[in-house]
Order: structure tokens, then sequence, then C-alpha cells
């Protein structure tokens, strides 16, 4: 779907309806039901209650963006969107249209939502370590690099890794998070600061998904694998 939203403008309660029909008499039971829409403030925000409706679902089950399903943290702050963002390069059509018009266009945004029938594989959380999407930009300053991550529990959290803990490739390295990115990241110390971790020197940051990237800590031996997180 690229319309949901248009479709059913005003009317949250008649969008559920519409979706709990179709997954009732089209989806198969091992089947995944996937809605994508652009990601304006407007319908992000109705997007988010139309996820909590159905993570709140027994018969229906969030597989993705989302590792869990909790209310979404986001919606509960009332702060932030939770939508992707993903770089990518315009097609010569559109660089031509957008010749006079300067729009953005080097970045898409959206928002998805995949649903089943049957539960999604549960991911664990391991003390001292932590799997959780992007879902805010790497904030990148002199002293430290911040990664805000939704968890499997969850939660939101704060990331941050001291850059006296990176070599420089690394350091540059960083700065290819995305927001939507799925994080593996080990060595963790909680903070003082409520919501806030701090990676180590021997901390690893390992990319799942969509593109794998390993980042390792100055006194990191070797990455842990994300399998060791499921």
């Amino acid at each position: 779907s690229f319309s949901l939203n248009e479709a059913f403008y005003g009317a949250l309660d008649e969008q559920i309806k519409w979706t709990e029909l179709v997954l009732t008499r089209a989806l198969q039971k091992t089947g995944v039901f996937l809605i994508l829409d652009p990601a304006s403030q407007e319908k992000t925000h109705r997007f988010e209650q139309y996820r909590d409706h159905f993570a709140d679902h027994a018969r229906y089950h969030v597989w993705s963006p989302c590792l869990h399903e909790h209310p979404c943290p986001l919606r509960q702050e009332g702060k932030r969107q939770c939508h992707e963002v993903r770089q990518w390069e315009p097609p010569d059509s559109m660089t031509f249209l957008n010749r006079r018009l300067f729009r953005h266009i080097t970045s898409l945004k959206y928002s998805f939502l995949a649903l089943g029938k049957q539960p999604a594989p549960a991911f664990s959380q391991p003390e001292g370590q932590a799997l959780f999407r992007m879902i805010a930009p790497l904030q990148n300053n002199k002293a430290h690099a911040q990664m805000t991550g939704c968890c499997t529990d969850g939660c939101k959290r704060e990331f941050e890794w001291l850059k006296r803990c990176l070599d420089k490739p690394t350091q540059k390295q960083l700065v290819q998070l995305e927001r939507g990115d799925i994080v593996h990241v080990t060595s963790l110390q909680e903070m003082s600061r409520d919501g806030y971790v701090r990676l180590q020197k021997d901390s690893s940051c390992t990319v799942v998904h969509p593109t794998p990237l390993v980042l390792k800590g100055k006194n990191a031996d070797s990455a842990q694998s994300p399998d060791d997180a499921s």
C-alpha cells in the first residue's frame, strides 16, 4: 500500500477494520501483510496508533519494523515519529523534474508495518548486550557518538560511544549508520542517567540489517556474532 492513509483519512477505526478483514480472509497462516506509506508527520502519528492496536491484539502479531510488541515508546513520549530514512540515488527522471523544484530527493522517508498471524521470532537481550532498531539519526559529536535505539524490551535507550574508545577509521565508519538500522552492541555499561548506556573500548557494534557492518572498540578482539543476540 502507498495510499492506505489516504483511503481511510481521518477514519482510523475503519482502517483497522479493513486490515483485520484482509488478515482474516486473505492472509495465509505463514504469510506477512506489508503496509508502506510516506512518512509525513500526520500520517506517521496515525501509523503508530495503528501499529499499537495490532501489537495489543491477540490474533495478529507485529513482525517489523519493531523488535517487540510492547507499546511504541516514541508514541508514548509524543516527541518524534517512528519512520525509516534511506539514502538513495534518484532516477534521472526525478532529477530532471527537480531541477527547478529544489526538493531534497536524495533520501527516502517512509513508514511501514509488517503483520502476521503467527508470532515473530523472539529476541533476547543478554546482560551487557543489546539489540535495537535505530529510531533517530546518529548524533556524531566531537567527544562521542550517540545512537537512539528501540530495544527488544520495548524501551528507548541512548547508546553512547566515546571517541577515545575508537580509532579514526571506525569513527569514519560510524557515520554510515542510518535511522532504521538493526544494531547489536556488546560490553555495555549502564550510566547514572536513566535510559543511557555507554559502549566501552572492548565493545562491538554490528549492523545486522539491512547492510552488514561491524565496528569495534580499540580493545575489541572480535565482534560478537549478532546470532548470539537471538
